[in-house]
């Protein structure tokens, strides 16, 4: 075994274990959601996962979650709340607003739309000093209808994103594969 061999398999090591983390790795820290009177808000980062994965809200209080979605693949493009009645489009590179109120406790998953990436929310019941507001329904305004065209357009320019993103990523990937596949046909 040669040093160059030696500096190849640390290196092919060294890498493994970067992936495995990456992919891996404990982000399995809970978030408490900031609480107004009126409502909660919290902020999760997509990319390669839910950042953090796991919220806890407060029952009885709407909760607000902003999703940061800071990549353009095709699994995070959705966010399913099987348990609550939310399958919601997350446009590439963007922030959207989801918004629920957690009317019982418990513990309800989410995930993308192809069950990938997971999460958790944790609804905790509301302490006795914090009042637990019953939403009412109000009428429906024209301003919260989402309108299915613009809805379309954002789905259709993440698509054109993700393209653009897949073709630079495969033109990079033949462009590191050359070197290595001259390498092995030119030995012997």
């Amino acid at each position: 075994m040669t040093t160059v061999d030696l500096f190849v398999i640390v290196g092919a090591a060294i890498v493994a274990a970067g992936l495995a983390w990456f992919f891996f790795g404990g982000r399995r820290a809970t978030q408490r959601a900031q609480r107004t009177e009126d409502f909660q808000q919290v902020s999760v980062i997509v990319r390669g996962g839910y950042t953090p994965a796991r919220i806890e809200a407060v029952a009885g209080l709407p909760l607000r979650i902003t999703f940061d979605r800071r990549e353009s693949g095709d699994c995070s493009s959705r966010v399913v709340f099987p348990d609550l009645g939310i399958n919601r489009a997350l446009p590439a590179n963007a922030k959207t607003d989801v918004e629920v109120v957690p009317d019982r406790v418990g513990e309800f998953a989410f995930s993308c739309a192809m069950n990938m990436i997971h999460g958790s929310l944790i609804v905790t019941p509301a302490s006795s000093e914090t009042p637990v507001v019953v939403p009412v329904p109000a009428a429906a305004s024209s301003s919260q209808i989402p309108d299915p065209a613009a809805e379309e357009a954002r789905e259709a320019e993440a698509r054109h994103v993700e393209v653009r993103d897949l073709t630079r990523r495969v033109v990079a990937a033949s462009l590191f594969t050359l070197p290595v596949l001259f390498a092995v046909m030119a030995h012997d």
